[in-house]
């Protein structure tokens, strides 16, 4: 529309065209008096009126966000801030527009036309996982191990190889197929049938140098055989051939511990071999005292006949039997203790009825004997007489 039509329009409607010119004549006087500091920012919303350079504070903090490096106030400077104004926000690792902290997988991303480089599509493990598992969430080329495929990765499996024994009890904790190796050589002591591996058994599995075939203890680097098989490795068994001897006795003894027909000669079994026992038949007398060492029975021979006292009739030999000698009063371990026998009929004259009826069955008559017995008192009476 040219003035000129403007000019007419005004002269046929002046009314309407007064009017016209009083709204905008309020408007304009409304906007410039809402807008103090002509930033296009009305005063009642506008956080700084007066700045024509600021208008918001995002974060609170009396800096405008134009002049503010970091609006959201967490720290990150809003050049380096994927989320500006987001106080949570900051890192979007793999470009899938879900901040790191709100993402749960900050190494996967689902969409390529909007991932990071090489984040599409990840490695799809969660971030508490990989936590867990000691690797890296914000990088998609590290992932955790599971070397036995059983779901738990190798850094918190207690047993990489899920053969059944934990890894720090196993000397093969990658090899399913073994896991003993009793002297720590390398070579386990057996692997397990049909299991494919690369380990070759120990021939030797205590490493004492003595094949296991041949090994009574083939787990034991201190034992390797038993000879009497009780169970007790010969180092450790005191009777190594079990005949009841102990090895030590059996050295000092003469005979052989390793043979169990080779045992010492003990006649009174007190378990000291007779060539150190000082008391050989056990009698209670020492040997170097004892007349009959090796009879229990016996141990000394009084009249020296050969006999010991214990079976000798007559201990003292005086031709009395002991037992006689003891009824008559008299001593039967002295040979010059012998009772009387006045008729020498065997019966001494303290047991004998008739001690003089031998003498009178000789032929001595009455009348001889009363005449000896009267020669005797006469010559009695004589020595008293002359004393």
């Amino acid at each position: 529309m040219s003035p000129n039509h403007i000019i007419q329009d005004v002269r046929r409607h002046p009314w309407t065209a007064l009017v016209l010119l009083l709204i905008v004549i309020h408007t304009a006087t409304a906007v410039h008096a809402s807008d103090s500091d002509g930033d296009g920012v009305e005063d009642e919303i506008d956080l700084f009126p007066d700045d024509p350079y600021e208008w918001e504070d995002f974060d609170s903090d009396g800096v405008g966000d134009n002049m503010d490096p970091d609006d959201d106030n967490d720290g990150v400077n809003d050049t380096a801030d994927a989320y500006p104004n987001n106080p949570g926000e900051s890192v979007d690792n793999d470009g899938d527009g879900t901040g790191d902290n709100a993402d749960l997988d900050d190494d996967t991303c689902p969409t390529s036309m909007v991932c990071r480089q090489g984040f599409y599509p990840g490695d799809g493990i969660l971030d508490s996982i990989e936590e867990d598992c000691n690797t890296d969430p914000n990088d998609p080329a590290s992932v955790p191990g599971d070397s036995d495929g059983d779901g738990i990765c190798d850094h918190m499996d207690l047993d990489h190889d899920n053969d059944g024994v934990n890894d720090e009890e196993d000397p093969f904790p990658g090899d399913p197929c073994a896991f003993f190796d009793t002297d720590e050589d390398g070579a386990p002591d057996f692997t397990l049938m049909d299991c494919d591996t690369d380990l070759q058994e120990d021939g030797d599995d205590d490493g004492d140098g003595h094949p296991d075939e041949v090994d009574a203890f083939p787990l034991d680097e201190t034992e390797h055989s038993d000879l009497d098989s009780d169970g007790v490795g010969d180092i450790a068994d005191l009777d190594d051939d079990g005949d009841g001897w102990t090895d030590e006795m059996e050295t000092k003894c003469g005979t052989y511990s390793t043979n169990p027909t080779s045992v010492p000669p003990d006649l009174d079994m007190d378990s000291i071999c007779d060539e150190l026992d000082i008391d050989v038949d056990g009698d209670g007398f020492p040997d170097d005292g004892d007349e009959f060492p090796l009879d229990a029975a016996e141990w000394s021979d009084l009249d020296g006949d050969g006999l010991g006292d214990n079976q000798d009739g007559d201990d003292d030999g005086d031709g009395w039997p002991d037992q006689t000698e003891v009824e008559c009063e008299y001593k039967p371990d002295d040979p010059e203790s012998t009772p009387p026998d006045s008729d020498g009929d065997g019966i001494c004259d303290y047991l004998d009825p008739s001690p003089l009826d031998e003498i009178q069955e000789n032929g001595l008559p009455g009348i001889g004997l009363f005449a000896l017995l009267s020669c005797f008192l006469i010559a009695a009476v004589a020595v008293r007489r002359g004393s």
